[in-house]
C-alpha cells in the first residue's frame, strides 16, 4: 500500500502545455495505491489506485479532478471471478451514472492492452482520469465508492478448487532460479510439484 501527498508552487510547462488554465498555479496532489501479489496462484493479482489533483490561484476557482481504477490479473482464469469483479465495479459506479461503467471499462481495456504482446493484461476492470463531472461532491463520491468496492472480496468464496488450495499456499511459490521455466508459471520446478498436485492445480502450460 502506497500513499502520496505532494505539493508545488508551479507546474512545469509540459504539464500546462495542453491545459493553459493550469499555468502559474500552485498545486496539490494526493493518491492511494494498493497492489496484491498473492503467493497462492488461485488468488489473482489485483491493483487499485485513486488520486486527486487540484491547482489553485488566488481570486480564481480551483482546477481539480479525480482519477484511478482497478484491474484483476489472474494466474488461472475463473469465470466466476471475472463476473464478480466486473459486477463489483459496475455496482460501485451505477449510482453515479449508468454510462460510467461501460466508459471506464473500455478505457481500462485500452489502457492495459499490451501492444508488444497483442493481448490485454488480465481481465481488465475500470480506469478513469481527469474526472470532474457533476461537481466535486459527485466526483469524490464516485471515486470513494470505487475505492470502497475494492474492499469487497474479489473472488467468490464458492470456488471450491481455489478455496481448497488455500491450505497449500505456503507450499506454492513463484518461479525462482534456474529450475523455473516457461513451462511452470508458479512452481519452482519445471514439472508440477506434489503440493501443486495436492492443490488440484491444472498442469502448467
Amino acid at each position: 500500500m502506497n500513499f502520496s501527498h505532494v505539493l508545488g508552487s508551479q507546474l512545469p510547462p509540459s504539464a500546462s502545455a495542453h491545459r493553459p488554465e493550469l499555468a502559474g498555479r500552485r498545486w496539490e496532489a494526493m493518491g492511494v495505491s494498493l497492489v496484491l501479489h498473492p503467493r497462492n496462484p488461485y488468488a489473482p493479482t489485483v491493483h487499485m489506485n485513486v488520486r486527486c489533483f487540484v491547482a489553485m490561484k488566488d481570486g480564481e476557482d480551483p482546477v481539480w479532478w479525480f482519477g484511478g481504477g482497478m484491474d484483476l490479473t489472474p494466474y488461472y482464469g475463473f469465470e466466476d471471478d471475472a463476473r464478480h469483479f466486473h459486477a463489483t465495479c459496475k455496482n460501485a459506479l451505477d449510482p453515479f451514472g449508468a454510462d460510467l461503467h461501460p466508459r471506464f471499462k473500455a478505457w481500462c481495456d485500452r489502457y492495459f492492452f499490451l501492444k508488444h504482446r497483442n493481448e490485454p493484461r488480465g481481465i481488465g476492470g475500470v480506469f478513469f482520469d481527469d474526472f470532474a463531472e457533476g461537481g466535486f461532491d459527485h466526483a469524490f463520491g464516485m471515486t470513494k465508492s470505487l475505492g470502497d468496492a475494492f474492499l469487497t472480496p474479489t473472488c467468490p468464496s464458492s470456488n471450491a478448487a481455489r478455496t481448497s488450495s488455500l491450505a497449500n499456499a505456503s507450499a506454492i511459490s513463484r518461479p525462482t532460479g534456474a529450475g523455473a521455466t516457461s513451462n511452470s508459471t508458479w512452481c519452482t520446478t519445471a514439472a508440477p510439484c506434489s503440493a501443486c498436485s495436492r492443490a488440484g492445480a491444472p498442469s502448467p502450460s
